[in-house]
């Protein structure tokens, strides 16, 4: 049983966008990844999605899209991840977690669809959400 969780590609002024990397205990390993997180408990995933972005970047979103959901291991889980792109707003300060360590950094999202395909990043929502990412900002160009 999973509640349910939240993806955001949140992109900055300069055309980056940020991602953590953070130490993922089962996998042994630190992963670089979109910022996201769980849903709380009667939490609707734009909530979750405003509420994550500022605890793991210290960055509000704005000018919010809806990427659309996916479902990361459908055969044992009931878990779904709705995805979001958003515009860099203001800064409010980061807000981990007490057991959350975690390293913001930034990419341009072509050079991280490179990683991808390099097999550097290999964090499913990460992967599917470059993809989609780069698909709307075409979109919108």
């Amino acid at each position: 049983e999973h509640r349910g969780g939240v993806a955001i590609a949140l992109h900055d002024t300069d055309d980056t966008f940020f991602l953590v990397t953070q130490w993922r205990y089962a996998q042994r390993k630190p992963m670089l990844e979109f910022p996201a997180g769980k849903k709380e408990i009667g939490e609707e995933p734009f909530q979750t999605a405003q509420r994550e972005i500022v605890e793991e970047t210290g960055y509000a979103g704005k000018d919010w899209h809806y990427l659309g959901q996916m479902v990361p291991t459908p055969a044992y889980d009931e878990e779904v991840i709705d995805m979001y792109y958003a515009e860099k707003g203001e800064f409010l300060g980061q807000h981990l977690d007490p057991d959350e360590q975690l390293n913001v950094s930034k990419m341009k999202i072509d050079n991280l669809i490179e990683e991808i395909k390099e097999g550097k990043v290999t964090d499913a929502k990460t992967m599917v959400m470059a993809f989609l990412v780069r698909e709307y900002m075409g979109e919108k160009q």
